[in-house]
């Protein structure tokens, strides 16, 4: 009895002292813990967090790095912070109307070329722009805000209807009523209708007063213009937009029927039977 008694006593001895050494592992041999303790000396646990200065250990055995002085410096400041940014993106497009290129007038005006700035600076309207600035529309013609269609017919429309009732440009110019009567009908004020809007038989207002041309759009030809009867039907050669002008160069003068009112007054043309 007295043996097993004293066996159960070496055994409970032996327990404890096991019990104590696992317990001296874990806290050091049971001592305190100091902030000399370094991450991975102690075993894990064994530290508590934040006992340990960061970045004081940099190998992780337990060593705390030598200072590069004796004397300790200054505590370094927290490290700046580096903002962090999105890459870069397009910028967004603009609302603003883009910015139109200059165009390039033959005139005075920067935005469009007016009738009178193409007539001149073309050479081959001669003829017609004599006879416009003896009637006084060549202002008319300068104007880029007109709205207008011009009737302009070629040098050899002119020379035709000169031939036939024997006129040159210098007497027509001192024929002041016959020149506005010619002039006045080559242009259609307030109207600026390009071909594609004219239909067959439609009257067209002249600056010359009552005094209407007729339109023909003959089926596969190009729109021709009418005046007075008995004289030629005028085809139109180009059609050009000056401005907000609508120009149809012709290939005949358009008479009307108060041009031909005075030209058989004066003997120049038979009156129609």
């Amino acid at each position: 009895m007295k043996s097993s008694l004293a066996k159960l006593l070496c055994a409970a001895v032996l327990l404890l002292g096991a019990v104590g050494g696992t317990h001296g592992a874990r806290t050091g041999g049971g001592r305190a813990l100091a902030r000399t303790d370094f991450v991975g000396s102690d075993p894990v646990g064994s530290d508590t967090v934040g006992s340990d200065p960061i970045g004081s250990d940099t190998a992780g055995n337990g060593v705390q790095k030598e200072q590069a002085s004796s004397s300790p410096g200054p505590t370094p400041g927290p490290s700046p912070i580096t903002p962090v940014t999105e890459p870069d993106r397009p910028a967004p497009p603009s609302r603003s109307p883009p910015s139109a290129s200059p165009a390039v007038a033959l005139g005075p005006s920067t935005e469009c070329v007016t009738a009178y700035d193409y007539l001149s600076a073309n050479g081959t309207f001669t003829e017609f722009l004599q006879i416009v600035e003896a009637a006084g529309l060549a202002d008319l013609l300068k104007d880029p805000s007109q709205v207008a269609m011009l009737f302009v017919p070629t040098p050899s429309a002119f020379e035709s209807i000169f031939t036939g009732v024997d006129l040159t440009v210098s007497s027509l110019i001192k024929d002041k009523e016959l020149l506005s009567a010619i002039v006045d009908f080559h242009v259609a004020p307030n109207y600026a209708l390009r071909p594609a809007q004219l239909t067959n038989n439609l009257q067209i207002p002249t600056l010359a007063t009552d005094q209407l041309i007729t339109v023909f759009v003959p089926l596969g030809s190009p729109v021709a213009f009418g005046g007075a009867q008995g004289y030629a039907i005028a085809s139109t050669l180009e059609t050009l937009t000056l401005c907000d002008v609508v120009a149809y160069v012709l290939d005949s003068v358009l008479i009307s029927s108060a041009a031909d009112a005075i030209l058989v007054s004066q003997g120049k043309v038979a009156a129609s039977g």
